[in-house]
C-alpha cells in the first residue's frame, strides 16, 4: 500500500503544508513488492519528486527482521547520506503513513525550537524519551554535528528513534516538546491484530497517523482501515477544495 499513501502524502501536502518545501521519497520496500515501487516511481515521475532506493540493510532480512530498526536504520542512512549531502536549513522525517489534515507552516517552530515531533516516553527508563519518525522535523544546525541514530533502543524500551535520546533529546526538555495526542478507535471496542489495538491519531491537531499500518495489518479485517483512511483524507481535501 505505499504507492497508495504516498498519493495521498502528495495530495495533503500541497493542499496543507505552508512553506516551500521538497519532497523526497525514500523506498526500503523494494524488496517486498517490486509492483508498488513501479507504481511509486510513476507517482514520483508525475509530481516530479525525488524518488531514492534506499540500501538493504540487516534488519530487512528474513532472519532478522525487525520493522522499527530496519525503518530507524533507513532513516540514519538518510539523514548522513541525504539531509547532511543537501545541508538544507530544514529537514524533515514522515512515516509513510501520517498525513496532514490542516494547515500547517514548521519553519517559525523550528525557528524557536529546533526540533518537532510526537515524544514517546519509556515506561522501562522513567525520563528517557524520544521523538518519533511518525513526523519529526529539524533545524539542520541543531544536529548537523550530531552522531545522529534513528534506531530503536532496547536499552530504554523506546521505539524508532530512541536511540538518539543519549544523542540528542537527554539534553532538552521534554514538556517544552509536547504536541497535542488523541487516539479515536476505528470501531466501537477495540480490535486487535497481531497485538496492536487499531486506532488512529490526531497528532497536534494538524496530523493523521493511521497507526499500525505494515502489509500484515492491512489484510482481512485490517482492510476496513484503508477505506476509513481514504474517505477521511478524501473529506478533508474536498472541504478545503470547495471551502465548505
Amino acid at each position: 500500500q505505499n504507492s497508495l499513501f504516498v498519493e495521498y502524502q502528495v495530495k495533503t501536502l500541497k493542499m496543507f503544508f505552508k512553506d516551500p518545501y521538497n519532497l523526497i521519497i525514500i523506498d526500503n520496500n523494494i524488496s517486498f513488492d517490486s509492483v508498488d515501487t513501479d507504481m511509486l516511481l510513476h507517482i514520483c515521475e508525475t509530481e516530479k519528486l525525488i524518488y531514492i532506493k534506499a540500501p538493504s540493510n540487516y534488519y530487512q532480512n528474513k532472519e532478522s527482521f525487525d520493522s522499527s530498526m530496519k525503518l530507524g536504520t533507513t532513516m540514519s542512512w538518510v539523514f548522513n547520506n541525504v539531509a547532511k549531502k543537501r545541508e538544507t536549513k530544514y529537514f524533515g522525517i514522515l512515516d509513510h503513513d501520517c498525513f496532514l489534515i490542516k494547515n500547517f507552516s514548521i519553519v517559525p517552530y523550528l525557528d524557536r525550537m529546533g526540533m518537532y515531533g510526537r515524544i514517546c516516553e519509556s515506561v522501562h527508563k522513567p525520563g528517557a524519551r524520544n521523538l518519533h519518525v511518525t513526523c519529526n522535523f529539524f533545524r539542520y544546525d541543531l544536529v548537523k554535528d550530531l552522531p545522529m541514530d534513528f534506531r530503536a533502543s532496547h536499552e530504554y524500551q523506546l521505539d524508532t528513534g530512541g536511540a538518539n535520546f543519549d544523542v540528542l533529546y537527554k539534553d532538552y526538555n521534554a514538556y517544552a516538546y509536547k504536541l497535542h495526542l488523541i487516539t479515536y478507535r476505528y470501531a466501537p471496542q477495540d480490535v486487535n491484530r497481531k497485538d496492536s489495538v487499531q486506532h488512529y491519531e490526531i497528532i497536534d491537531r494538524v496530523w493523521f497517523h493511521l497507526a499500525a499500518s505494515t502489509h500484515d495489518q492491512l489484510v482481512g479485517d485490517g482492510a476496513y482501515k484503508l477505506i476509513y483512511f481514504r474517505g477521511f483524507l478524501d473529506a478533508r481535501l474536498n472541504l478545503e477544495t470547495y471551502h465548505i
